[in-house]
């Protein structure tokens, strides 16, 4: 007559505890639990006795110490832990509610399957009763807890809601693969601390792809590939041995992996409603990790040693990666962030793209360690947030970004050498609603948003752009740093980044200047070819000039590599003056020093004529007196008629360029007062 299953009273089911409580419990927890021990003494004499850092010591998992000979030196034994832990598990069952095999005390879910032939039962029976159970409306029949199986085939199987509160496979084994594709499972499901595929050593992992063209599949061994989970679905401290798949897989509830372990490429490329929580987990190969997380994505203190993908992801509520590790690649280009995101002490050792990625809420960035490499935000939008360095070891790309309402800011110890923006690489970046004002003591006194810091990673400009390309994209770059700053309101900001704006269209003008004379004189043409295309643009100078100043003959605008290098010349010298005189209509002063020099000079050309000045014969104050009469012109004063002509000329340039300097002296000044 059957009896019940023993195996809850067996040494097995001790060393089962043993090993599961030595992988994850650390030695300061272990420690912790007993009363009459002080940890921090015993972790720093242990880190003392064996050279060691005492935090390295007080991380040890039990079963790393135990194999390092240091639960010798300490009131700790994986057996007393195992009981301790197991003692504050009120759901762990005490008997199995399965029925023992004939010939042998335990059920045919706790027998080892080397043992299935000896008691007369095969792998596909326990296959078949396992699905039977599972579609059986009583509490006990879902209780797998400890068990051992060859495989697990769920394989389309519908288990509905029923009395069950829970489909347990807690503690359990899978020697060789785990298929529940397609599996619809409305109760909460449970594999903590399982060992899924424990032989993956024997198996080749097959790829159709890599992981950094996003396309990764592997031949799962672990498949759960367009599973339903209708209830809570966890996880914890699971150990995926092998390749694993929940690709197309749905989870209404929350998902929980925390603590676990993927030691193979691990795919998930699912739609998670609650909350998706990866917090602690380690993934030693690939992470394919592109899926729709509507309430929460949570990888926190999560360690990444292989590539990961979340490539065109959509993240409806929280993402959080607090004091995450990515030793390898992160490929987050395209993905959606729509709820609050928060990278805080996470650290890069690999390459970083988050290109075209969207923040629509708040971003954070704060104390991030990505010395090695700059963190691609290309064509990125970023609504607002928080950039803040702790250390100068986080290197941003905003080129053809969007910037919000965001703040850059670095911590009062971080040395953080410069101005925040020159850890930022700003090319063609848009500013809507970025707060200039803030961030005006960042700026001044240069104002400028095109220098990188001394030891930024890597190269800002491609080998396929050249001089006059890149002085294009630093006159859009202010051009648009000017436009944010007057949506801001922040005039200041926007009249200097107008002059920067301009002095970068001078040199484009100077550049093309520089490039159209070399093709004239270039050294692969003989000396014919080279004075025929000299001679011929002197000739048809004159011809372009006419065309441009009558109207009906002005020609269409032409690309800059064809602009003639005259019109180039003249705007750079058209640009060089009005700097010089106005500051482009920023600086008042600068009109004023320029009538000065300009009444000096004129003054001076007065005497070398020998003009008679009403004031004093011959003295300098009469032609200071007579070139400032001159210059302004409103004012009745002598005019040199006994001189000549040209002294008579000379005095009406003075007073159309007094005319010229006063009218720009009263449009700057104006100017500078509504800034």
């Amino acid at each position: 007559m059957p009896v019940g299953c023993d195996y809850f009273d067996s040494t097995d089911w001790e060393q089962r505890l043993q090993a599961h409580v030595g992988r994850i419990w650390d030695l300061e927890t272990a420690l912790r639990t007993r009363e009459d021990t002080t940890p921090t003494a015993h972790i720093e004499s242990l880190a003392d006795t064996h050279g060691m850092h005492p935090e390295e010591v007080a991380r040890l998992s039990l079963e790393a110490a135990k194999d390092r000979g240091l639960l010798a030196d300490v009131p700790v034994a994986l057996e007393s832990a195992a009981s301790r832990w197991h003692a504050h598990q009120n759901r762990l069952p005490d008997d199995c509610p399965h029925e023992s095999v004939t010939g042998d005390s335990y059920c045919q879910y706790h027998i080892h399957p080397s043992m299935y032939a000896s008691v007369g039962i095969s792998r596909d029976s326990v296959q078949a009763d396992l699905r039977s159970h599972l579609t059986t409306e009583t509490d006990q029949r879902a209780c797998f807890v400890g068990a051992t199986f060859t495989e697990l085939n769920l394989h389309e199987l519908r288990v509905s809601s029923t009395a069950t509160t829970r489909v347990d496979f807690r503690l359990s084994t899978v020697i060789e693969q785990v298929d529940c594709a397609a599996a619809t499972i409305q109760p909460p499901l449970t594999f903590e601390g399982a060992i899924l595929n424990q032989d993956s050593g024997e198996h080749e992992t097959a790829a159709t792809g890599t992981a950094a063209n996003r396309y990764l599949s592997v031949d799962a061994t672990v498949d759960f590939g367009g599973a339903h989970f209708a209830g809570t679905t966890d996880f914890k401290h699971t150990i995926f041995a092998g390749p694993s798949s929940f690709n197309g897989a749905t989870f209404d509830d929350i998902a929980m992996f925390n603590y676990a372990k993927m030691h193979a490429p691990f795919e998930f490329w699912a739609t998670a409603s609650g909350k998706a929580d990866f917090s602690k987990t380690r993934f030693h190969d690939t992470a394919q990790l592109r899926g729709d997380y509507h309430t929460a994505g949570i990888f926190n203190y999560a360690t990444f040693e292989g590539p990961v993908v979340f490539w065109n992801s959509t993240f409806t509520g929280k993402a959080e990666f607090l004091a995450t590790t990515f030793h390898d690649r992160l490929d987050a280009s395209h993905t959606t962030f729509a709820g609050f995101t928060r990278f805080c002490e996470t650290a890069f050792h690999g390459a970083v793209s988050l290109h075209a990625a969207r923040f629509t809420d708040r971003v954070h960035f704060r104390r991030l360690d990505a010395a090695s490499t700059s963190i691609d935000l290309t064509d990125a939008h970023l609504a607002a947030g928080i950039i803040e360095w702790d250390a100068p070891t986080a290197y941003f790309d905003v080129s053809d970004a969007t910037i919000g309402r965001v703040t850059l800011t670095a911590t009062e110890d971080g040395a953080l050498p410069g101005s925040p923006f020159d850890h930022l690489d700003i090319s063609r970046t848009t500013f809507d609603g970025f707060d200039f004002g803030r961030h005006a003591g960042q700026l001044k006194p240069r104002w400028r948003l095109d220098t990188l810091a001394p030891n930024w990673p890597t190269s800002r400009d491609s080998g396929s752009r050249d001089q006059l390309q890149r002085y294009e994209a630093l006159e859009d770059t202010y051009l648009r740093a000017k436009s944010g700053a007057n949506q801001a309101g922040h005039n200041k900001a926007a009249s200097e980044f107008f002059r920067h704006e301009m002095r970068y269209r001078r040199k484009q003008h100077a550049t093309h200047v520089r490039h159209r004379l070399a093709a004239l004189t270039s050294t692969d043409a003989s000396l014919g070819r080279t004075a025929w295309r000299s001679g011929t643009a002197i000739w048809r100078t004159p011809f372009d000039i006419g065309r441009r100043l009558t109207p009906w003959g002005a020609p269409q605008p032409a690309a800059a590599a064809t602009t003639p290098a005259w019109l180039a010349a003249y705007r750079w010298g058209a640009n060089t003056v009005l700097d010089a005189v106005s500051g482009y209509g920023e600086r008042p002063q600068r009109p004023i020093v320029s009538s000065v020099l300009l009444i000096c000079a004129f003054a001076v050309l007065y005497a070398a004529l020998g003009v008679a000045t009403p004031a004093s014969e011959g003295s300098a104050i009469g032609y200071l007196l007579l070139s400032l009469q001159s210059f302004i012109t409103f004012i009745l004063g002598s005019s040199p008629v006994e001189t000549g002509v040209l002294a008579q000329f000379l005095s009406a340039v003075e007073g159309f360029a007094g005319a010229f300097l006063i009218a720009i002296f009263v449009f700057t000044l104006t100017r500078s007062i509504h800034r």
